[in-house]
């Protein structure tokens, strides 16, 4: 197989001077490069990242050209490399530097507190800022690892996902053939250190020989990992005519909202994939009514990323399609969904060695081959009445009628389910008791009424709990904003001992 490098290059050999990259650089300028300019930096940044014998790179950086060359160059160089997420935790970032072996940090460690143990060197690379770990523990990582990507889960210490090369081809080129189009232009939105982003921002636009542009995220409206400035957002989508975009459905929210006020943005638009979580049909439908060319897709990490995609040609709504061409999947009778091929190498320490991957999720697929992902198998919540409700499937539903505001679904071992309401923040001036919140309270109440309309008798919402914060409760959300739902029944035991003000209703 060839490696990813030689693909780029074909792709150099056919239009040498069309634009591969456009964006602004680490330190800000803005700079593009066609495709022959683009070999020749990775093949210099091969050469020095070969001089000084580096094992294992922590590439910590915003969204730039940087970026992507550095990644590139490693990937020519058969060298590992980490992308670590900006809004990872010290105590995260200390035990994937720990876990990995890293000996070379590139990009923004300056404000950090990993350089205590660390050479400066004196020139950069790239732009960015090299530093060399002075004797690290060197780490038997498994063999054809080029990269590491840590999974941001439900606890505090992610792991580390091990990738060849071979994985990073097959779901690029799966990509490439599957959305069916020629774009000439990628917006890239998420975060690089995303392994999505990582594929879907800089290997498939190149292998399709079209052009990316990396920039910064509050260039494109992303400020950290979950805050949006909406209307920068709106301005960058406007100003570089994006043909592609990635999205979670959060950001697919915000596109709807900004296309409603300004029907213009979608006529660039060929394929807008949406994925990181379960997308509710009535917004896939609200953005095709508005000629947004959405494709609910699904992946995970172990798979490198994506398994199944919703095409031009193949598309369900309210599924996230058939599995690409490079893997087969499964559902066993406990409705868990089971994955064959390009499976990651393992977890750092752990090597896979299975046929088929287990990968949590539950799942149905139709006789079609369309899957649709039903919700987490640990987080099932089994009634007093044996029913299991997946908590993931009902959010995602209500997210439709009740749009930004963060609510979690609660009652294992109960007759009804509950839901946390967080209060939105401009009632947040005001006392749990305030008349000011009646018409919020009314809202609330009219809407889930109209709601439970939708869903079989054992899922509909009888108890709500209204609190202030909830994003910010201890324990509840990791850095990214995934629930740990293991510690929503200490939330509701402070709420019944008053230690946390409420708003309690019935229906």
């Amino acid at each position: 197989m060839n490696t990813l490098y030689q693909l780029i290059t074909k792709q150099a050999l056919i239009r040498p001077s069309q634009i591969a990259l456009h964006g602004e650089d680490y330190l800000g300028v803005i700079k593009e490069l066609n495709y022959n300019q683009l070999i020749i930096e990775i093949d210099k940044l091969a050469k020095i990242i070969t001089e000084l014998e580096i094992r294992c790179i922590a590439l910590r950086s915003h969204n730039c050209i940087d970026w992507a060359l550095i990644d590139l160059a490693a990937l020519k160089c058969g060298i590992p490399l980490i992308p670590v997420p900006l809004f990872f935790s010290t105590s995260q970032v200390t035990h994937l530097l720990t876990s990995s072996g890293a000996d070379c940090l590139i990009g923004d460690w300056l404000h950090t507190e990993h350089l205590d143990n660390t050479i400066k060197y004196t020139n950069d690379i790239a732009n960015m800022p090299v530093y060399r770990i002075k004797n690290t523990v060197s780490k038997a990582l498994i063999d054809g690892t080029i990269k590491i990507t840590f999974t941001s889960g439900s606890t505090g210490m992610p792991k580390g996902v091990c990738l060849s090369e071979n994985n990073l081809i097959n779901v690029s080129l799966a990509l490439a053939n599957a959305i069916e189009i020629k774009p000439k232009c990628h917006l890239t939105i998420l975060p690089l250190s995303t392994l999505l982003e990582n594929i879907t921002g800089i290997y498939v636009p190149l292998l399709l020989g079209a052009k990316s542009y990396l920039f910064q995220g509050k260039r494109v409206g992303l400020m950290g990992s979950s805050q949006l400035d909406i209307h920068q957002f709106a301005a960058s989508i406007a100003q570089f005519k994006p043909n592609t975009l990635v999205l979670t459905p959060a950001l697919l929210k915000a596109l709807i909202a900004v296309t409603a006020q300004n029907p213009a943005l979608a006529s660039p638009l060929q394929f807008v994939a949406v994925g990181g979580a379960r997308v509710p049909e009535i917004l896939v439908n609200q953005a095709k009514a508005l000629n947004i060319p959405v494709y609910e897709g699904y992946g995970l990490s172990e798979s490198a990323s994506v398994v199944s995609l919703n095409t031009p040609t193949h598309q369900k709504a309210g599924s996230c399609g058939k599995a690409l061409s490079h893997v087969e999947t499964f559902v066993d009778e406990q409705g868990e969904l089971f994955i064959r091929g390009n499976i990651a190498l393992g977890y750092i320490g752990a090597p896979f060695n299975q046929e088929w991957l287990a990968t949590g999720d539950i799942a149905k697929k139709d006789t079609d081959g369309f899957l649709t992902i039903l919700g987490r198998k640990k987080n099932i919540i089994i009634t007093s009445f044996g029913r299991n409700i997946s908590p993931e499937w009902i959010e995602s539903e209500l997210s439709s009628h009740i749009p930004f505001i963060t609510y979690l679904i609660f009652g294992e071992g109960q007759d009804k389910l509950g839901l946390l309401v967080d209060l939105p923040t401009e009632y947040r001036q005001y006392a749990m008791n305030s008349e000011a919140l009646i018409d919020f309270k009314k809202m609330i109440v009219d809407s889930l009424t109209k709601f439970n309309t939708t869903l079989p008798d054992y899922a509909r919402i009888a108890d709500i709990r209204i609190i202030k914060d909830l994003t910010y409760q201890p324990g509840l959300f990791t850095n990214n904003g995934k629930v740990k739902r293991e510690n929503i029944n200490t939330c509701l035991d402070q709420i019944e001992s008053k230690a946390l003000d409420s708003i309690h209703i019935q229906l």
